[in-house]
């Protein structure tokens, strides 16, 4: 996840502030921000993630100081700042690509502390009628050229480490410089749980 931004509202000059989280709260910014309702998924991977880099202070600083507005979805926060209704809004990278290669005014930046990433997983049934098949897929789907094709087609950041991505419909899309995931999946959607009451009383959605 990162930031997507309005190019008619804000200029790339400002939007590199935006590339550190300290610059999420530069007063420049101040009532032009949404964020997504972390209800659960990708969201609220994130927002655990920034509780637990950034601190409890710095998101209730994004409410009470910036005057963030809450939306329930991705796709609410897309049309918000592809109308002009938001500048700049947190935002997962296919959502903000795919609203761009259709001529909407939108870039997308990652910060460069770091950037959280899904981890996907893929896996085989143990009673795949046809395991050396799927074995076969397996590996071909994580070859540096099929993850280049793929994460080119679906903006999301390669599982390889050291591959080199072209967004034809975003040449301007760089990938992120430190993507950090949870490592423990199972504790992580625990951790979720136990926060998310906190985040609704300081998001108030």
């Amino acid at each position: 996840m990162g930031v997507m931004y309005n190019t008619k509202l804000v200029s790339e000059k400002d939007a590199q502030v935006l590339a550190k989280y300290s610059g999420w709260l530069d007063p420049r910014f101040t009532g032009k921000m949404a964020i997504t309702a972390p209800i659960g998924g990708t969201t609220a991977g994130n927002m655990l993630m920034m509780q637990t880099r950034e601190g409890l202070k710095f998101i209730e600083a994004l409410v009470r100081n910036q005057k963030a507005v809450v939306y329930q979805t991705v796709a609410t926060v897309t049309d918000a700042v592809a109308s002009g209704e938001q500048a700049i809004g947190v935002n997962v990278t296919p959502s903000a690509v795919a609203r761009a290669a259709e001529g909407a005014p939108i870039r997308f930046i990652f910060q460069d502390e770091w950037t959280y990433v899904v981890p996907a997983v893929s896996a085989i049934s143990a009673k795949a009628p046809h395991a050396n098949a799927a074995r076969l897929f397996m590996e071909w789907l994580f070859t540096p050229a099929t993850q280049a094709r793929h994460s080119s087609i679906s903006y999301w950041a390669p599982t390889l480490p050291g591959v080199q991505v072209k967004y034809p419909a975003a040449e301007w899309l760089k990938q992120p410089k430190n993507p950090v995931s949870e490592k423990d999946p199972v504790a992580y959607e625990k951790e979720i749980a136990a926060s998310v009451d906190k985040w609704r009383a300081i998001l108030g959605w």
